[in-house]
C-alpha cells in the first residue's frame, strides 16, 4: 500500500468487506459513492487479493453488471476470442462501472493491482434494485456518461497524440483520479506495472520507461521509485499533453 503522503485516493481499513465498513475516501466521486450503501444492500461483496481478477462473459453472456469499487484499485481489461487485450482503464475507490451486455467474442476482465474490495451486482439484482428506487435511474445514467467521457477521451488519446503527449496525459489524468481535480499534491503513487501502462497507452514497455527518463531529466517530474512520480512542473507537464498552448516552447530534447 502506499504511504498517505502519496496519494488521497487510496486507503484500506482492513475490515470485512461492505459500504458501512469501508473507510470513507476523500475524494471519491460524491455522484458515486452517495449511492453505496443501496448498492452494498442489492449486491454481493468480493474481497480481491492483488493479482485476482473476474470475468464477464461466457455464462453471463447478454447480461449487464454494476461493479462498485470500495477500496483498491483494479484495471479492466477487454480479451478477445484469440487472446489479444486491451486495458480501457484503472479505476479507483469511489469508481462505478456499469458494464453493458457481453458480446459473443468479447470478454471483460477486472483485475485487483492491489487488496480491493468491491460490490458486484449483476442483471438481476440490478434489475431489482432499479424497480425498489427509481430515482436512481437519473444517477446511473449520469454514471455511464462519465464512463463514456473517460473512455471517448482515452480513444482521442490512442487516436490523436503521439507518445510523450500519451504519457504528459496519463500522468495527469492519474493525478486527477488519485488526488482529487482540486489538489495541489504533487505526489503519486502509480499501483498499475510499465507493462500495465504501455498496454493502456497503446505503446511499447520501452518507450514508456525512454519518456518517463527524458521527464524526469528535463525536470517535469521525479521517479523515487519506480511506482512514485512527482509531478514537479505541472504547467510544463500540460504542455507536453498538447493541453495549454506553447507545447513547442515545452518539447523535450530527442523526442
Amino acid at each position: 500500500m502506499p504511504p498517505s503522503d502519496y496519494c488521497d485516493r487510496w486507503a484500506t481499513s482492513g475490515r470485512p468487506n461492505g459500504y458501512q465498513r469501508a473507510k470513507p475516501v476523500s475524494c471519491a466521486k460524491p455522484g458515486a459513492a452517495h449511492d453505496f450503501p443501496l448498492f452494498n444492500d442489492y449486491g454481493r461483496p468480493l474481497n480481491l487479493p492483488t493479482g485476482a481478477s473476474f470475468g464477464v462473459g461466457g455464462d453471463h453472456l447478454g447480461q449487464s453488471m454494476l461493479v462498485a469499487v470500495l477500496d483498491g484499485v483494479v484495471k479492466g481489461y477487454i480479451e478477445m476470442a484469440n487472446g489479444q487485450r486491451l486495458i480501457f482503464g484503472f479505476r479507483f475507490a469511489g469508481d462505478v462501472l456499469l458494464i453493458p451486455p457481453s458480446e459473443q467474442h468479447l470478454f471483460l476482465v477486472i483485475e485487483a493491482l492491489a487488496p480491493t474490495k468491491l460490490l458486484r451486482l449483476n442483471d438481476s439484482e440490478l434489475s431489482r434494485l432499479r424497480a425498489s428506487h427509481p430515482e436512481l435511474d437519473l444517477r446511473l445514467w449520469e454514471m455511464s456518461a462519465m464512463e463514456l467521457a473517460r473512455i471517448t477521451r482515452h480513444m482521442l488519446r490512442l487516436g490523436c497524440m503521439d507518445a510523450q503527449a500519451r504519457i504528459a496525459s496519463f500522468l495527469l489524468e492519474m493525478r486527477g483520479l488519485l488526488n482529487g481535480a482540486g489538489s495541489n499534491r504533487a505526489s503519486l503513487w502509480l499501483p498499475m506495472a510499465r507493462q500495465d501502462i504501455a498496454e493502456y497507452l497503446g505503446l511499447k514497455p520501452e518507450t514508456v520507461s525512454r519518456h518517463f527518463s527524458r521527464l524526469r531529466e528535463a525536470g517535469v517530474i521525479d521517479t523515487p521509485t519506480s511506482k512514485h512520480v512527482v509531478v514537479k512542473d505541472h504547467d510544463r507537464l500540460l504542455a507536453l499533453a498538447g493541453l495549454s498552448d506553447g507545447a513547442g516552447d515545452f518539447a523535450l530534447n530527442g523526442v
